[in-house]
């Protein structure tokens, strides 16, 4: 099992930097918000696929014993939650994104309620109480039954969802995790096929994966599917994260190991910069966004709320997530020479 991926951070840059180019034209341009309604959502089910990837790829490492569960669910909180009550707050100090009262950071930072983009949070940290169970049967799975039993498990488990969850039923930005449990299913099949991937995937395959993966995200954009195929612009795109998702675990799968030209491309500074920076830049950009359309609309203050977002984030990740995560990584290293007390 492959111990670290050099694509992954460029990948995680790659999803914010989507996230934060979709969300301009329907605060900034309104007359042309329709071709980009939806979009953000490429970033967050990109998120969403590579979260389970790495997250089960790190279980195959390390396996489950005690200690690395408690790290597990010690890291995973501090990694989410103390960066996010906090913003709730600066969001209600600012009164941008709905949050205005108290009651409303009370809904926020117990995840009763989801807050324009801050719906994605809920989602996500719910799935990490489930993600040791799905881990382990994905893991179980390939290593007694193989590459093919695995795929065919997996399948079967998004069918079994569909019967219970039709996609097509999913409330829009909803916080219940239950729907959205396809998108983390394709990323830990991911995390336990990329080793079979790698032995015949070339480079040369991995960029035109990764450019077939661009060429359908096209199609499927409002934009894309309105210019190439007369379709009207509506909110098609809202609730076809199944899709979206097979789409970013076949991405994954291509460039995770930072396979070929675009590849490389994940393994830019930048593009790892953005990724290292990516949670604070998600989490604060929307105060950015609102604050300065409301002054105006157009390009300049466009690109003062994108890369203000950027520097604002950067600034976060450095002065406050950054320590967090040492702090994180400090008890998680302690924390897995814990031994369980005897009975």
């Amino acid at each position: 099992m492959i111990g670290r991926f050099s694509g992954a951070d460029g990948i995680r840059g790659l999803a914010c930097l989507m996230v934060l180019c979709a969300h301009v034209p329907g605060f900034f341009f309104p007359q042309i918000a329709g071709y980009f309604s939806g979009t953000g959502k490429f970033g967050v089910w990109l998120f969403f696929v590579l979260s389970a990837f790495l997250l089960t790829s790190k279980f195959a490492r390390n396996g489950f014993s005690f200690s690395e569960l408690v790290g597990y669910a010690v890291g995973r909180f501090l990694r989410i939650v103390p960066l996010f009550l906090l913003v709730v707050v600066l969001y209600w100090y600012f009164n941008v994104a709905g949050i205005a009262t108290v009651e409303d950071v009370a809904k926020a930072a117990t995840f009763r309620q989801g807050y324009s983009h801050l719906w994605t949070i809920p989602v996500e940290f719910k799935f990490y109480f489930f993600l040791p169970f799905i881990a382990f049967a994905f893991i179980f799975v390939e290593q007694r039954f193989g590459a093919v039993a695995v795929a065919v498990f997996a399948l079967s488990l998004i069918i079994v969802h569909q019967l219970l969850w039709p996609y097509w039923l999913t409330p829009e930005n909803s916080i219940s995790t239950h729907w959205y449990i396809p998108s983390f299913i394709f990323g830990c099949y991911a995390a336990v096929s990329i080793e079979g991937v790698g032995k015949w995937l070339t480079p040369r395959m991995a960029t035109g994966f990764a450019i077939a993966v661009a060429i359908a995200l096209l199609g499927l954009s409002p934009g894309g599917r309105n210019v190439m195929f007369a379709m009207p612009l509506d909110g098609w795109l809202m609730d076809k994260f199944i899709y979206l998702s097979f789409i970013w675990m076949v991405f994954v799968l291509a460039l995770a190991n930072g396979q070929g030209r675009i590849g490389g491309w994940m393994q830019s500074v930048v593009l790892r910069k953005l990724g290292a920076w990516s949670y604070s830049i998600y989490l604060i950009h929307w105060i950015f966004y609102q604050k300065l359309s409301l002054l105006q609309k157009g390009g300049l203050y466009a690109l003062l709320a994108f890369f203000g977002a950027i520097a604002a984030g950067a600034a976060m990740y450095v002065f406050i997530e950054s320590p967090i995560e040492r702090f994180r990584h400090s008890l998680q290293g302690k924390l897995k020479q814990m031994r369980p007390i005897a009975a």
